[in-house]
């Protein structure tokens, strides 16, 4: 009963299926930004352990008692961070409810990674079933 309530090691994490090309792929054309509703000590524990904490351009982490997606606070202090318009962005997410939602309220397009579990009421732009599916973006 005690291990359902330990805090997961965040550095015991592994890339998706494709990702790591994915994010070499886009990254040689792209700006790449993280947006996440994660704390900025857990998530960059994860993106140390996978090398790839200097990747990303613009990183927006979800700061205690501050808002968390779908408010469009996040999407919004990323464009700004990147100096982008919301319709010059492309947002890729795994949860209708977070990042679909969150996307569509800050006015960016979005890319779902399609969940077998989905019952959120919200309609991504795109759809992807692997992270590899990015190797030629949907939105290009």
């Amino acid at each position: 009963m005690a291990r359902a309530y330990e805090d997961p090691d965040p550095t015991a994490v592994e890339f998706l299926p494709g990702a790591e090309a994915a994010l070499d792929a886009l990254g040689a054309g792209h700006d790449l930004a993280l947006v996440t509703n994660g704390d900025r000590a857990t998530q960059t524990a994860k993106l140390e352990a996978l090398g790839i904490a200097d990747r990303f351009d613009a990183a927006t982490f979800t700061e205690p008692g501050g808002p968390v997606k779908p408010d469009p606070d996040h999407f919004h202090r990323t464009l700004s961070a990147l100096g982008l318009a919301a319709d010059e962005a492309v947002h890729v997410g795994n949860s209708l409810r977070s990042d679909v939602a969150g996307a569509h309220a800050a006015g960016v397009t979005s890319v779902w990674l399609e969940q077998a579990d989905a019952t959120a009421d919200h309609s991504p732009h795109y759809t992807i079933g692997s992270m590899r599916d990015l190797r030629d973006p949907p939105w290009v």
